[in-house]
């Protein structure tokens, strides 16, 4: 969803400050645990979504006092998978709630869904000539519009 700032931002969001080299290994090491992984029928350990890292840099030249601000946007984008091949919509939804392969499918679709967003950007983008670049298409393509260039 937008932010009072225009930005782009994310429900359960973690800030974090990071100093040392160690400080982002163990940052990066936290993300790979908590990443949403599960069986189908084409991978034993799916990404089931995608996930961001955004780091914003400060170098701070002290005698002068001048500040210089980077942004390095590392995205670990959940693997397209055909929803037949992966047998994620052969499973149908049982009494009193959703199936797993229901969840799977849902996953699917919207990891599905992403990519495709993200592909359209990326066309808009290398097409040039002031095409319209939608990244409103999906939530992925909104946290990547600066990286991509919006």
């Amino acid at each position: 969803m937008q932010g009072e700032n225009g930005r782009h931002d994310v429900t359960d969001l973690q800030w974090r400050t990071v100093r040392t080299l160690q400080d982002v290994e163990e940052m990066l090491e936290s993300s790979q645990r908590n990443k949403h992984v599960a069986r189908t029928d084409m991978n034993e350990r799916s990404s089931r979504a995608h996930a961001l890292l955004l780091l914003s840099l400060r170098q701070l030249h002290a005698p002068s006092g001048v500040e210089v601000w980077s942004s390095l946007c590392l995205a670990d984008l959940g693997g397209s998978e055909k929803v037949l091949k992966s047998e994620v919509a052969s499973m149908t939804q049982q009494a009193g709630g959703y199936h797993e392969a229901d969840v799977r499918l849902r996953e699917a679709v919207n990891i599905n869904l992403g990519l495709l967003a993200l592909k359209s950007c990326i066309k808009a983008l290398n097409d040039g000539g002031g095409a319209y670049v939608p990244y409103q298409n999906s939530r992925l393509t909104m946290m990547l519009s600066a990286a991509l260039g919006g």
